[in-house]
């Protein structure tokens, strides 16, 4: 009875509440240490005052010890990790003073082309004075080089040989006050290398311990580019591959920059929205094939990893891919899958390896987009109900349907809209007043061209004619219409607003009123819901009297004495 007592007096008492899961209070501890690479050694406070103060202001109350001493612990365990991958480090590239250099290393961005110049971040394994004189290193940096004649493809993931000047990067800033130096500095990438010459960078092969798993992945890719150049135009062609993959790599730059004023620029990004529309697709196609769950749980284990490899493996997409495994895994094991264990464990594991994508634009785009969503989850299933009910919509099925696609889509972009909005402007300094409405169009256009993409590509392999009547008839008008519904939100008045980089202050005390509302409106939804199943229980009962007294023979039959 006294647990019982302290269970409903304490705040973190509720196993639904997201702060009272301690995945979400190990990984936000962990990533809340990682700026403290400099200095982990200061963390160490934060334990010992969390065990003080449980030991005693605390004493009983297991929820707040447990919401104090896990994060202060892991907060520790994240400052040392961060120190460990970035302070501690030897030979590492932004190291070097400036000059010519020759590095070798792995693209580790999708390359962006400039005119005649791509740009693209590069992690380094080997530099030195020259190509006979190259020795172990690390870190990333920034290269600028030229396009070659032949436009040699190029992809994330590649290993690349390049030379050239090795520059610091300068702290030039635009009006808004974005400045370069500081936002690589936070990456750990202090330098550039840059050259005129188009023959100072080359695509070199990969090493032999490369798995053949990496080395397929990267086959398909240019398999379905390829495939792709033949089917299509070349602008519809590289449309449908940044949709796919996220490759940006032909896409003009005039048509990126109608998505990125219309809010839709993560159709060009591969993230947990591709993830997603791949598992609707294949577990659609499950209907089809008699396979039992068990093994069709484990074959879509290896098909969204194999999608993350040939995606490239960005932040954004792993994070998604992570997700869906422990989902699947929590199947599997004949368990509840639980979204907001999944999403901490997939920060936790992410930043466990690279510490540094914490910085990563993507990585924090795609976490302040797919928690309010998932925070909204309590919210979307009452809306869904009540419209899929027939007492509350006059429609048919077939309209009905549409309806809640229509409104689940809705609020799914409001909800990622919202919980973006601070990033976007502080990196971008746009703010897209058509957002919502063209998103409404283009979403579920997106999800049919990821699907009938790839069902194209497959049939291409056996019958490159049927396929290429397929893609003139499925995927341009699609396309086609996609384009027309970027380029008329982009050419709306005033569609983007530009607004000044706002500071750390503004943006927490942002975060903070948006949790406080998504909480306050869960809060009456699930009021609401319990006052209609009270409702309902009460219909049903006076119903089950009304039988009962009906089916009694002296009550219904007999006269009263």
């Amino acid at each position: 009875m006294k647990r019982d007592c302290q269970l409903n007096e304490c705040p973190f008492a509720r196993a639904s509440s997201l702060c009272c899961r301690a995945a979400v209070l190990c990984a936000g501890g962990f990533a809340a240490g990682i700026p403290f690479e400099n200095h982990p050694w200061i963390t160490l406070i934060a334990p010992f005052l969390g065990f003080i103060l449980c030991k005693w202001h605390l004493h009983g109350r297991a929820c707040l010890q447990q919401a104090l001493l896990l994060p202060s612990l892991f907060l520790c365990l994240g400052a040392f990790r961060a120190h460990a991958c970035f302070v501690s480090a030897k030979a590492d590239v932004g190291d070097l003073p400036p000059g010519v250099y020759w590095v070798r290393g792995s693209i580790a961005s999708e390359p962006t082309l400039d005119s005649n110049r791509f740009r693209c971040e590069l992690t380094v394994t080997e530099a030195g004075l020259g190509p006979d004189d190259l020795h172990r290193c690390s870190g990333k940096i920034l290269i600028s080089m030229p396009l070659k004649p032949n436009n040699t493809s190029f992809a994330f993931g590649q290993r690349l040989e390049a030379h050239g000047m090795l520059l610091p990067i300068e702290p030039n800033s635009n009006p808004a006050g974005f400045n370069p130096q500081r936002y690589y500095s936070y990456r750990h990438i202090t330098r550039i290398m840059q050259s005129k010459n188009p023959e100072s960078w080359k695509i070199i092969a990969n090493p032999s311990w490369i798995g053949w798993i990496p080395q397929l992945a990267l086959n398909a890719r240019k398999n379905l580019q390829n495939s792709l150049d033949k089917l299509l135009p070349p602008f519809e062609s590289s449309f449908l591959a940044g949709i796919m993959l996220g490759s940006r790599t032909q896409i003009p730059n005039s048509f990126q920059d109608d998505f990125a004023v219309t809010g839709s620029s993560h159709i060009l990004a591969a993230s947990g929205m591709n993830v997603g529309m791949v598992a609707a697709w294949l577990y659609l196609l499950s209907r089809f094939i008699p396979l039992p769950k068990r093994y069709f749980h484990r074959a879509l284990l290896f098909a969204l990893f194999f999608y993350t490899l040939v995606c490239g493996g960005s932040p954004s997409i792993v994070r998604a891919d992570l997700m869906a495994s422990l989902f699947l895994c929590a199947k599997l094991l004949d368990r509840d899958g639980d979204l907001p264990i999944s999403v901490a464990l997939s920060a936790f594991l992410i930043l466990l390896f690279e510490p540094g994508s914490l910085y990563d634009i993507g990585f924090q785009l795609s976490y302040a987009t797919v928690i309010p969503i998932i925070a909204l989850q309590p919210t979307f299933e009452m809306i869904s109900k009540s419209l899929a009910s027939p007492a509350t919509s006059r429609s048919n099925g077939m309209i009905r349907k549409g309806e809640m696609i229509l409104a689940e889509t809705a609020l799914l972009t409001v909800a990622a809209q919202l919980g973006s909005l601070p990033l976007t402007i502080l990196y971008f300094n746009q703010f897209s007043i058509v957002a919502l409405g063209v998103n409404l169009l283009v979403v579920p256009t997106l999800a049919y061209l990821t699907g009938m993409g790839f069902i194209v590509w497959a049939i291409s392999a056996i019958w490159l004619q049927l396929a290429s009547i397929l893609a003139l008839f499925v995927l341009s008008p699609a396309l086609l219409f996609l384009e027309g519904a970027v380029h008329a939100g982009a050419s709306v008045p005033y569609a983007s607003v530009f607004v000044s980089s706002p500071n750390g202050a503004w943006i927490f005390c942002y975060y903070i009123i948006l949790a406080l509302g998504i909480r306050m409106l869960n809060i009456r939804c699930e009021e609401r819901t319990q006052d209609e199943k009270k409702a309902r229980d009460s219909h049903s009962g006076n119903h089950a009297d009304i039988a009962i007294g009906n089916s009694d023979p002296e009550s219904s039959h007999s006269p009263p004495r």
